[in-house]
């Protein structure tokens, strides 16, 4: 997923670790858009046709509309012609590993079209609608470690993919605490979380930046424009009941501006802080 994941596991076997680690690479294989052959390269390139997919590819699809239907659009999971349009082509961990996509591919796509048949195990894009799982996936995978070191008998779990983090269970002391990074100070917190059970996710301009045709690019695009948002916003920081959900209303802020994200993320009841360009910040 070219990124870090940090797992912490309280009791159990210490061999759940490494179902942590084999778990989180089977799901990169089957996720990755720089894979020519995982579930979503396949998906992107079947010109509208079903794809046998894995279950977890499945759900993945499902979560990813309920996310587009929830955020009002925010988060947008067909977004990738836009990202690959914009210079974000190859993966930051291998150069050489490139994103492919059809000559019709096309942004905006059409996320309501997509399907998924649990009975036949296929899945189905919109012919022209390419997908990115991007940070959802990170958040998914996290939720879905966090599910099965529990399952496997730990007491407590903490899983972290890129940042997109979940926890649940016991802590090693206490609460759960998380720090959320000050995007104009980083060298302190601009707040800390304690958690009991939840998940939680910062976008930020900062994290993934690059030239382009001369040009400063950064990951966040405009669901209404497919460009880098233009909002004022430094960073967006969302905790919510799964790290899925978390990620997908830390793009809230990017598509509303910091004011009108925080009365949106407010009434969707979940506990979130922006910051602002100028250093200010509005919570939830």
């Amino acid at each position: 997923m070219a990124c870090r994941a940090d797992v912490v596991v309280v009791g159990g076997d210490h061999r759940l670790l490494g179902v942590a680690e084999a778990r989180l690479r089977r799901l990169d294989r089957l996720w990755s858009r720089f894979r020519p052959g995982s579930d979503v390269t396949r998906l992107n390139l079947a010109a509208g046709a079903p794809v046998p997919v894995a279950p977890e590819t499945l759900l993945l699809l499902e979560r990813s509309v309920a996310a587009w239907r929830a955020s009002g659009g925010a988060f947008d999971p067909t977004l990738l012609p836009a990202l690959v349009a914009a210079g974000d082509v190859a993966s930051r961990d291998d150069p050489a590993a490139r994103t492919a996509l059809p000559p019709d591919a096309r942004w905006p796509g059409d996320p309501g079209g997509i399907t998924t048949a649990r009975d036949t195990g296929e899945a189905r894009l919109p012919r022209g609608t390419a997908l990115d799982p991007g940070g959802l996936g990170k958040g998914l995978a996290a939720d879905l470690v966090v599910g099965e070191l529990l399952a496997g008998g730990a007491r407590g779990a903490l899983v972290s993919v890129g940042g997109d983090l979940r926890v649940a269970g016991t802590a090693p002391r206490g609460a759960w605490s998380v720090a959320v990074e000050d995007p104009h100070d980083r060298a302190r917190p601009r707040a800390v979380l304690a958690l009991a059970d939840g998940g939680v996710a910062t976008s930020a301009p900062a994290a993934r930046r690059w030239r382009h045709h001369g040009d400063d690019r950064h990951h966040l695009l405009s669901p209404t424009t497919g460009r880098p948002s233009t909002a004022p916003v430094a960073s967006a920081t969302v905790a919510a009941a799964t790290a899925a959900e978390a990620e997908a209303l830390a793009k809230v802020p990017y598509a509303l501006g910091p004011v009108a994200a925080a009365v949106a993320l407010d009434a969707a009841g979940v506990a979130a802080v922006v910051v602002g360009e100028d250093g200010s910040a509005t919570a939830t």
